[in-house]
């Protein structure tokens, strides 16, 4: 039995009228704009050398309860389970990589290291086999529209997947009994009037379809609760450009933002996270004075090229100052030659910028249905304790452009003749070492005659 909650919230001011219809074997609603999260829990077969596996990914954007803040795009976790005779590596990767190729195409070699957890990122990326997957998984049940760039997250704990979707809600929102399902829909709406940021009050409707109960008498309870909210938004606002240096750009961010002040609150400092392609890369030693810390990880060689890089990329956080501006100097590695344009055209996510704010009474983040935060994955949050709480500044950018300079093909002809020339060079020092050697060491013979 594959156990489905469903949360739709509800944009008006009451929830009287939104339910057209409504007994133990079907919901009806009114034909509204919600928003709504699919959770669903499975029991798949259990993976021989992956411990915990989360895909991530978002498309879609909201300031609302059901919604966590992550990086764009696709992020994906692994951690290799590890036993007494400790990680066979080729296993794993055997595993890992026969799960990926039907969905996503990444490179054996393409992880990056990050805490004790494989990362890959990509920024855009095509979706639809993922989709598809989950389609598959779900047996079409989801009330989350799958064709508006929706949200999804697949986790796997070492027991279960837990599938999670959210996004706009089907045109059509009428949500139907199933003997393979047991369904918990939720239809809530925020009392603004007693709610706050740090206490949000949640009232509405619980109804319960059970796929395998005849029955089913006590379909319909109204519900209220509160929820204390992880993640945040703040009042302030932050705008990026990259100003363009050859090789050598800078990323200049300004910030517009006052220090959070809610009652829960105990302190906060400003972080800036951000992850890079492979063709750039953050010198540590570089770093502006108003980055007071910095953690990296990813192929941190200054020296290679960007095509002699196997892994996505870095991934970047740095705590900050207060600053209203700041400017990241980054570094281009050296492109593949091409003759048909001196320029190469890539891109990067906007940073993330928001506080990182601990929090009392910690315990009852947790116990938010909301709460996404997990021992693997979630971008930032790996790197905070479990009494942190995030405010997300916002921005309006999504993806910023980037010039890269590169050389033409005739360079392979420019390094051939460098070459040549300083293999000419050493030989000839070597001839001129060696006949200085004979002038100075005359022969034997030539010593007793004189």
């Amino acid at each position: 039995m594959i156990r489905q909650r469903t949360t739709i919230f509800n944009p008006t001011k009451s929830n009287d009228g939104i339910i057209e219809a409504v007994d133990s074997s079907h919901l009806q609603l009114s034909s509204i704009d919600y928003q709504c999260e699919d959770k669903f829990i499975l029991q798949t077969p259990k993976f021989k050398y992956i411990d915990k596996l989360r895909i991530q990914l978002n498309q879609f954007h909201s300031e609302s309860i059901l919604f966590s803040k992550y990086q764009a795009g696709l992020n994906i976790y692994c951690k290799p389970k590890i036993g007494d005779e400790g990680f066979n590596q080729e296993e794993f990767f055997n595993e890992l990589n026969q799960m990926m190729t039907n969905l996503f195409d990444i490179p054996r070699d393409g992880w990056i290291n990050s805490l004790d957890t494989l990362f890959y990122h990509e920024p855009s990326t095509g979706s639809e086999s993922f989709i598809e997957y989950v389609r598959k998984l779900t047996g079409n049940e989801s009330n989350v529209n799958l064709e508006v760039s929706p949200n999804i997250e697949y986790v796997y704990d070492g027991e279960k997947v837990v599938l999670k979707l959210n996004g706009k809600s089907l045109a059509n929102t009428t949500i139907t009994k199933n003997s393979k399902f047991n369904k918990e829909i939720g239809l809530f709406l925020i009392e603004k009037g007693i709610s706050s940021e740090d206490d949000i009050v949640l009232s509405g409707l619980r109804v319960i379809l059970n796929g395998d109960d005849d029955k089913n008498e006590e379909y319909l309870q109204k519900t209220l609760f509160h929820v204390k909210r992880r993640q945040r938004q703040s009042r302030g606002t932050y705008s990026s450009q990259v100003k363009e240096n050859g090789m050598h750009p800078f990323l200049k961010t300004d910030i517009h933002s006052d220090i959070p002040n809610d009652e829960d609150l105990i302190q906060c400092k400003l972080y800036y996270y951000l992850d890079l392609n492979k063709s750039f890369f953050v010198d540590k030693y570089q770093l502006p004075k108003e980055f007071t810390s910095y953690v990296n990880f990813g192929n941190t060689d200054l020296e290679l090229p960007e095509y002699k890089i196997n892994e996505w990329g870095s991934e970047i956080l740095m705590e900050i100052e207060n600053n209203q501006q700041i400017s990241l100097p980054l570094h281009s590695r050296y492109q593949l030659p091409n003759n048909e344009s001196s320029i190469r055209v890539t891109g990067i996510n906007d940073p993330l910028i928001f506080y990182g704010c601990d929090v009392k009474d910690s315990y009852l983040l947790e116990s938010s249905p909301f709460d996404n935060r997990l021992d693997i994955g979630g971008n930032y949050e790996r790197f905070f304790t479990d009494n942190t709480v995030f405010y997300h500044l916002s921005s309006h950018e999504n993806q910023l452009q980037i010039n890269i300079p590169r050389g033409n093909e005739s360079i392979k002809k420019i390094n051939f003749v460098t070459n040549l020339i300083f293999i000419a060079g050493v030989v000839l020092i070597f001839y001129k070492i060696v006949q200085g050697i004979f002038k100075r060491n005359p022969s034997a013979g030539t010593r007793k005659n004189e």
